[in-house]
């Protein structure tokens, strides 16, 4: 019982962010005399302007979608290295906000999330999600699985988990993609075109949200093409995927040199001291350090 079926007189509202035919049968369900408000109209774009949105050629090959997953992440991740700290120092302008974010980031939750992000992986099956956690495609980065074989109590955990920066990569079925709020997620990769263009919608939402910035990745192989542009057309507007090849190795090891350096900057003074002599020999270019 939603609430709607009872004697009194009463108001039953139903928002969704697309109105599939599920959608509409929950509405009729419960609902008498319906009336629809678009708030988007007919010629608003459905998806997010806070997000661009990348399409991702991948190399032929049974296993380049696996060898290259981590490499995609770390690139793009990287690039909004800046845009978190500028966050961060946005709040640090704020001397009690300044104070909390002090104490926070001194978890290692916390710097893992200012180093690597929040993603989110889809797969279109339960099978794919665990096979990606579990079978060694991640190597810097933490992941953990979301689908409809994990129990409530496991799925409030590792959402929490999750929300609280303890691992920097969600691979979720769609179980993920409707009614999650996660606020600060920077990167959602789908592992493979959806089967409708709604799907995709719901799956770019999770990032860009809370007027954040956030980049949409889908990965696709040559017999994929026709999908994409399926997606751009029935998305209208003028919507466009940004084309763009896998990341070059030089793309890679910059990603890398970033995502340390921030890790360095991290390392608490009294620690550091402890490497200070010897990382200064390494950088004046002397082979046998004492």
């Amino acid at each position: 019982d939603a609430g709607c079926n009872n004697d009194e007189r009463t108001q039953c509202l139903l928002f969704s962010a697309t109105t599939p035919s599920w959608v509409k049968n929950i509405g009729r369900q419960y609902q008498e005399d319906v009336v629809m408000i678009d708030s988007t109209g007919a010629t608003t774009a459905r998806t997010a302007t806070t997000v661009r949105h990348l399409a991702v050629q991948l190399p032929p090959g049974p296993h380049s979608k696996k060898s290259i997953l981590e490499d995609i992440i770390a690139v793009e991740i990287s690039k909004d290295v800046g845009i978190r700290e500028a966050n961060e120092s946005d709040e640090g302008d704020n001397e009690i906000a300044a104070a909390a974010m002090a104490k926070k980031n001194k978890s290692h939750g916390a710097m893992q999330q200012k180093i690597f992000g929040k993603t989110i992986v889809f797969t279109q099956t339960k099978k794919d999600a665990d096979e990606l956690v579990s079978g060694g495609v991640f190597k810097s980065l933490t992941a953990q699985a979301l689908h409809g074989d994990v129990g409530q109590k496991q799925r409030d955990s590792t959402l929490n988990a999750f929300r609280a920066g303890a691992f920097n990569v969600l691979v979720a079925t769609d179980v993920a993609a409707r009614g999650i709020d996660i606020q600060d997620v920077d990167l959602v990769v789908q592992y493979e075109p959806p089967r409708d263009v709604d799907t995709y919608v719901h799956r770019s939402g999770r990032t860009g949200r809370a007027e954040r910035t956030g980049t949409s990745v889908i990965l696709f192989d040559q017999r994929q093409s026709r999908d994409i542009v399926k997606i751009e057309r029935e998305l209208g507007h003028g919507f466009k995927f940004e084309l763009v090849g896998p990341p070059s190795v030089a793309a890679a090891l910059n990603a890398a040199a970033k995502t340390s350096a921030i890790a360095c900057r991290g390392v608490p003074d009294e620690t550091a001291e402890f490497f200070k002599t010897s990382a200064e020999e390494l950088l004046a270019g002397d082979e046998n350090p004492v």
